[in-house]
């Protein structure tokens, strides 16, 4: 028998073949037209597997696009929110800071008034009381409006707001879980939850205190690093 040397192409479409021997009728001719003439056979040992192989690389390389696609488009998402980020800040810092300021000016300007509902819910030392909440919700406002000390003011006024869940609207703070709607349509809940906000994400990037971060404490940092 003829001894014959087999050579394995890969076509474009994944079959894999067996080129004959030297001597071969069609020796001369191109791969091609030695493959339609039947002097080219495919290799059945290999075929299934090698077609099997190459469906799978496609179904491999088309789910990896699909998963950088969705990689891509999800990095861009991150990113288009994270500027969203400070102008969200802002937009509650002052319309939270100017709402904060209209309300504790306008207890301090009916001070007998807010004092009689103190004594009515037993507060004790009502009249003071009603001057440190009064006070408490116009400074915060206005720190709040322009951006600075913002943590600091968010801590005095959540406390100030869970004081007033506490005393005037305890009912809404026991039956939370039965019935919710009476604690969301407090009106010390927006105040309440963007003291908890800032308190956790600062005022942002648009206020005083990234200013001074930026400017003095950056220079103060960097001085104390130096010197150690």
């Amino acid at each position: 028998m003829r001894v014959l040397y087999q050579m394995t192409i890969t076509s474009r479409i994944g079959r894999t073949l067996t080129l004959p021997s030297p001597g071969v009728p069609g020796e001369g001719q191109s791969p091609q037209n030695r493959y339609l003439a039947g002097t080219i056979r495919p290799a059945h040992k290999f075929e299934s597997l090698s077609g099997l192989s190459a469906t799978q690389r496609l179904l491999d390389i088309q789910q990896g696009t699909n998963m950088k696609l969705l990689i891509t488009t999800y990095r861009y998402l991150v990113l288009i929110s994270g500027y969203l980020q400070p102008v969200f800040l802002l937009a509650i810092r002052l319309f939270c800071g100017y709402q904060l300021i209209v309300t504790g000016y306008g207890h301090l300007s009916h001070l007998d008034k807010v004092t009689e509902f103190f004594e009515s819910l037993h507060i004790p030392m009502a009249h003071t009381n009603a001057i440190v909440s009064g006070t408490t919700e116009m400074v915060g406002g206005a720190l709040w409006l322009i951006g600075l000390g913002t943590r600091a003011i968010s801590i005095a006024l959540l406390f100030n707001f869970c004081v007033a869940y506490w005393t005037a609207s305890r009912d809404a703070v026991t039956g939370f879980f039965s019935n919710a709607d009476p604690f969301l349509q407090d009106t010390a809940f927006p105040f309440l939850m963007t003291s908890i906000i800032l308190l956790a994400f600062g005022p942002g990037f648009f206020s005083v205190d990234n200013l001074l971060k930026r400017t003095i404490f950056r220079n103060k940092t960097s001085a104390l690093a130096s010197d150690s």
